[in-house]
């Protein structure tokens, strides 16, 4: 129930103030900052029973300090009181800090950044030193961090580096591609000099390029690969994103704060004026120029193609790159069950504050003031008789929105034969009223070897995903955006409760309640994949694949408004039902002839092959 507040009309501004009325302004002005600047780092602050990010944030708020942090310290979500007046940082700091293993040090004059005590002890020295391999030729780009924190530096020309605040007992990891990772204590060292050894297994590791796979060791060509099981998913099920900071030459970015909505990616930039810049995504050896829905759980690795040789084998819709994803196998051995999940809650941690009505008016008063004076008119501020207290973003958004996955996924199989299936769930709410994205994935993989001549393969997945969608992808209307713009001295309801506030009638925009409430705008989409091939080994080294493969999506987008929407009622042309359905099928059929051999120190391939690709597309949409 809002509540109703009368507000008297505030007296209009007098266009004949006098010059010692200014002056006297200035003065007072004056004042004020010669006052607030000798007080300002005084602090002032009363709180109780919240958390030490609250009350940091509290702080940053009375004063001109900002706090630095780690956002894994678990001391952050502790409940803290606080209670001074005209305390300096450091009173203020140790009362905040009481009973905590937390220390601060001040970076700049008003720069806080919080530390363990432990580290506030052992940052005491700075080392310097050089990176070589076996040969002893220095080696560049080389990768010194401090082991479990993201202090570090690389190595430049020289294979030179410089690291400062390095711990007494720290251990420094050094790392390069190519090289194995080498750990160091710096326990009174100062200058220390790296050998890295090579690493044969990295090196000869294979990668897939296009319609076969090579040893990394004779990839001449740029292309980066990232294995899933070195990456801590964390909340996110978007395979795609974790690409983000371990590929160079990738760029991820998100399009909206849509729930499940695909980022943008580029891959060495924007390569065309009006053409796409969207890479090509490749599953199994399914190309698609749509982003697929996957199960981050069933993905080995990932492999980016990022010049022009992806062009020469996928032909001129891989001018932006090639995303190559290799799903997991079953492998030989005992059957292994495996299950993983996650639930979390998400708030938005700071947002824009919201005037209430008071402030709306003073300000709006202070602005029709200043119009007045200069043009010399006399308008007057409107303000309704009847004051109903509302902020807008609150009546539409949620106060912590619950995110959610789930994989189950079993393996094995013996020398013969090889099987993996998996299932997975994907759930979250967007921070908006009604948003959300609910994502399900299944997968089944099964190899068997007929004998020494014949191997069948068989991969099937699927997958279909719900999206509820409100208006923030138009241009014209946003629903967020139309709620910070509301008046906060109306209510979203008329006088009999049910019935909204139309715009320019009632109100000043769109209801972005009703906008919420009474329309139901939600986009489905179905992916069904199926790829069937026969391995034919007649002698050795020699390989002859055929391979059918399969791939369909079907996406449907409805979108309803109920009799109370405005828009119905109106002649914007949207109509009381909208549908739209998006079809499209490929199928691919590949012949490929490969032989690999080596002579002597030799090492030679021989690859022929012919794919033959039919893709349809359908659309169809009504409205009413």
């Amino acid at each position: 129930m809002k509540h109703k507040t009368t507000f008297e009309k505030l007296p209009q501004a007098n266009t004949g103030r006098s010059k010692n009325w200014k002056t006297l302004q200035a003065i007072c002005l004056l004042l004020f900052l010669s006052v607030s600047f000798t007080a300002y780092s005084q602090i002032t602050v009363s709180v109780k029973d919240i958390s030490l990010r609250a009350s940091l944030k509290k702080i940053e708020q009375v004063s001109n300090y900002k706090f630095f942090y780690n956002e894994s310290l678990p001391e952050l979500n502790r409940k803290v009181s606080l209670n001074v007046k005209d305390a300096t940082i450091a009173q203020t700091m140790q009362q905040l800090l009481g009973g905590m293993d937390l220390a601060y040090k001040k970076e700049q004059d008003n720069v806080i950044v919080l530390i363990r005590k432990a580290q506030d002890k052992s940052i005491t020295k700075k080392v310097t030193g050089t990176v070589v391999d076996e040969k002893g030729e220095p080696v560049i780009g080389a990768s010194i961090v401090i082991k479990g924190e993201s202090h570090g530096t690389i190595t430049d020309f020289d294979g030179k580096f410089t690291l400062a605040d390095v711990p007494e007992k720290g251990i420094l990891t050094v790392s390069y591609i190519g090289y194995k990772t080498v750990d160091l204590s710096a326990a009174g060292q100062t200058f220390v000099k790296v050998v890295l050894q090579e690493d044969s297994k990295m090196i000869d590791e294979v990668v897939v390029v296009g319609y076969g796979v090579q040893s990394q060791k004779l990839v001449t060509t740029s292309i980066s690969k990232v294995k899933m099981e070195n990456i801590d998913q964390g909340n996110d099920y978007n395979p795609i994103k974790m690409l983000q900071g371990r590929v160079a030459g990738v760029n991820i970015s998100s399009a909206s704060g849509t729930p499940g909505e695909a980022p943008n990616v580029t891959v060495r930039g924007i390569g065309s004026v009006s053409g796409g810049s969207s890479p090509l995504y490749v599953v199994d050896g399914i190309p698609s120029e749509k982003y697929p829905n996957l199960n981050p759980n069933d993905i080995e690795s990932m492999e980016v193609l990022k010049d022009a040789s992806a062009a020469a084998i996928y032909g001129s819709r891989a001018n932006a790159g090639v995303v190559l994803i290799t799903t997991k196998s079953g492998q030989q051995g005992k059957t292994k069950i495996e299950v993983s999940g996650r639930y979390g809650f998400a708030y938005l941690a700071s947002d824009i504050e919201m005037a209430n009505s008071m402030e709306y008016m003073n300000t709006m008063q202070a602005a029709i003031d200043n119009y007045n004076v200069q043009m010399g008119a006399n308008l007057q501020l409107y303000v309704p008789s009847q004051i109903q207290e509302t902020n807008w973003v609150k009546e539409i958004s949620r106060k912590n929105s619950k995110t959610g996955t789930g994989s189950i996924s079993i393996s094995g199989g013996n020398e013969k034969t090889t099987f993996f299936a998996s299932l997975g769930a994907n759930t979250q709410e967007g921070y908006l009223n009604k948003s959300s994205y609910d994502q399900y994935n299944m997968r089944a993989k099964f190899t068997h070897k007929i004998n020494n001549l014949f191997k069948l393969n068989m991969n099937l997945a699927g997958s279909a995903s719900r999206s509820d969608l409100l208006e923030e992808t138009s241009t014209s209307l946003k629903v967020l955006r139309t709620a910070r713009e509301e008046q906060p001295w109306y209510s979203p309801y008329k006088e009999d409760g049910t019935s909204y506030k139309v715009n320019g009638t009632d109100i000043l925009r769109h209801n972005p309640v009703m906008l919420i409430n009474e329309e139901d705008w939600v986009a489905k989409k179905y992916q069904l994949s199926g790829v069937f091939s026969i391995d034919v080994t007649p002698f050795k080294g020699f390989k002859y694949t055929p391979t059918v493969s399969v791939y369909g999506i079907l996406d449907n987008t409805s979108k309803k408004l109920s009799d109370k929407h405005d828009a119905r009622k109106n002649s914007s042309g949207w109509g009381a039902l909208a549908e739209q359905k998006d079809q499209s099928f490929r199928y691919v059929i590949d012949n490929i002839f490969s032989y690999n051999n080596e002579w002597n120190k030799l090492i030679y391939s021989v690859m022929l092959g012919h794919s033959f690709e039919k893709y349809t597309y359908e659309q169809f949409g009504a409205k009413e």
